[in-house]
């Protein structure tokens, strides 16, 4: 049976990386009250203020362009790093709103999730987002209907998880991954998954406090 992806001559694996910018949000969501604990904020604000300077310049280096998923709460309290992280030309896509779980959700509490935080990242990119990622990974039986009618692709695979071709049933990102041939030279663009969360990186784990472990499928974590 031919394999569903064929690569140029050389080439092994493919990599994609994209970033789930959830910053203060990863703990509001879970406790209301954390809004209210400065040492807990500092840790989600981390990843705006020093995360994603650190990953911007280190896509440029590189000469590669990714996909940023920001909850609509994110974009309206740091509006500025939104807008760097689309002039540098990577994609903006949707994230919910308080990174909220769906759970649990009416249809309408869902649709005002969806098409607010879309308001809120068109308006300061000047173009709606580009796909959608469910926080917490969880979506509804609504979720497709209501993401078809607002045309936003699903985009979504198993946190950590980077693979050379897409997994079945999951969408991936249009940009951002390289092609490594045997010679360990990269050779061109593709698409496969992966997910680093720059909003819960900490100084502890190391400069934008990504930690890697690498097994028969690469994976990538910032927890």
């Amino acid at each position: 049976m031919k394999p569903p992806i064929t690569w140029p001559s050389g080439v092994k694996s493919a990599v994609c990386i994209t970033f789930d910018l959830d910053a203060e949000t990863a703990w509001i969501s879970r406790d209301p009250e954390n809004i209210n604990r400065l040492s807990v904020m500092s840790q989600g604000a981390y990843g705006p203020k020093v995360g994603v300077p650190l990953i911007l310049d280190f896509l440029d280096r590189n000469q590669m362009k990714s996909t940023f998923f920001v909850p609509g709460w994110t974009a309206e309290r740091w509006p500025d790093v939104v807008a760097e992280i689309h002039r540098r030309g990577h994609e903006i896509g949707h994230h919910g709103y308080l990174h909220e779980a769906l759970e649990g959700k009416s249809r309408e509490e869902e649709e005002a999730i969806l098409t607010g935080s879309s308001k809120i990242l068109a308006d300061i990119t000047g173009r709606p987002p580009v796909g959608y990622r469910a926080p917490l990974y969880e979506i509804t039986r609504e979720t497709a209907g209501l993401l078809a009618t607002a045309r936003l692709p699903l985009r979504e695979q198993p946190a950590g998880l980077a693979v050379a071709v897409p997994l079945r049933g999951h969408a991936v990102p249009r940009r951002a991954a390289r092609l490594v041939d045997s010679r360990r030279r990269p050779v061109l663009r593709a698409s496969a998954c992966a997910r680093i969360s720059t909003a819960r990186s900490s100084p502890v784990g190391g400069a934008v406090g990504v930690g890697r472990r690498v097994s028969r499928h690469s994976r990538a974590s910032a927890d």
